[in-house]
C-alpha cells in the first residue's frame, strides 16, 4: 500500500491528490506544499493515509500541521485515512481525554469534547461543540448534533438532537444544554427560540412529523432552529426522546 494525500475543499470534493511510496504520514514534498499554497483560498481539509502505521497522527504530522497552519494563517482540518479507504475526520480545537476512543470512519466536528473513557462506535457523526461525558458509549452510526451533551455513563443508541442533553441507559432527553449554549455566546433571543422549538418538537402530544412542520413554519427563520429541524428530518435511526 502507498501513502496518499488529498487536499479537499469545503464540500469534501478533491482539489488535488497524489500518492507516494513512503509509509510515513504527510510528506513535506515540494509538490504538496506548492499545491497547498496555490489552493490556499479553497483548502479546507488535508487527508492522508498511514498504510503501514497506526491510525493516528505521528510527531512528523504534528510538526507538519503546525507549519501548514502558520503558512496559511488558519488551521485547516486534518484527517487520517485508514487502510481500506475509510476516512475518520477530526475537527479543530477538540479535547480527547484519557482512554477516550474514536472508532473507524467517524466524523467529528470542531471543539468537540470526549471525557475520560468515552467511546464512539464506527461511523458516528458529532457536530461542533458536542460533548460526550465520561464512560459514555455511543452506538455505531449514531449522530450527535451540535452543542449536544451526552451525560457521563450514557448509553446512546439513537440520534441526539442539537442543543439537547441526554442521559441514562438507553439515553433519553433531559432538556436543553443551556450552559453550553451560553458558553457559545448564543443570545437570549436565540435561546428563547430554541426553547420554544424544543417544546413544540419534544413535549407535544402529536406525531413528530407534524411537530417538525409546525416548528419550521413558526420558528424556521432562526438558523439554529432550522438546523435542529433539519437534523430531526434527516434521522434514520430515530431520535432520543
Amino acid at each position: 500500500m502507498r501513502e496518499v494525500c488529498y487536499l479537499l475543499g469545503a464540500s469534501g470534493h478533491v482539489l488535488w491528490s497524489d500518492a507516494g511510496s513512503s509509509p510515513t504520514a504527510l510528506a513535506d514534498s515540494r509538490a504538496r506544499w506548492q499545491a497547498m499554497w496555490l489552493l490556499r483560498d479553497r483548502l479546507a481539509e488535508i487527508a492522508h493515509s498511514h498504510p503501514l502505521g497506526p491510525l493516528a497522527f505521528s510527531d512528523e504530522d504534528e510538526t507538519t500541521m503546525a507549519a501548514v497552519t502558520a503558512a496559511l494563517g488558519r488551521a485547516p482540518r486534518f484527517s487520517v485515512i485508514a487502510p481500506g479507504g475509510m476516512l475518520t475526520r477530526i475537527g479543530r480545537g477538540c479535547l480527547f481525554m484519557v482512554s477516550s476512543h474514536i472508532a473507524r470512519d467517524c466524523r467529528v466536528g470542531n471543539h468537540v469534547v470526549l471525557a475520560n473513557g468515552a467511546a464512539l462506535g464506527g461511523h458516528v457523526e458529532m457536530g461542533d461543540f458536542a460533548i460526550v461525558g465520561g464512560l459514555a458509549g455511543v452506538h455505531q452510526y449514531v449522530r450527535i448534533g451540535e452543542s449536544a451533551l451526552c451525560a457521563a455513563g450514557a448509553m446512546v443508541s439513537m440520534d441526539v438532537p442539537p442543543f439537547c442533553t441526554v442521559a441514562g441507559d438507553r439515553a433519553r432527553l433531559h432538556g436543553l444544554n443551556l450552559v453550553g449554549l451560553r458558553r457559545r455566546g448564543f443570545s437570549s433571543a436565540t435561546i428563547s427560540g430554541i426553547k420554544r422549538a424544543y417544546r413544540l418538537l419534544f413535549q407535544g402530544s402529536g406525531p413528530r412529523r407534524l411537530a417538525i412542520v409546525v416548528a419550521q413554519e413558526r420558528l424556521g427563520h432562526l438558523p439554529e432552529v432550522k438546523r435542529l429541524v433539519d437534523f430531526l428530518a434527516a434521522s434514520r435511526r430515530g431520535v432520543c426522546r
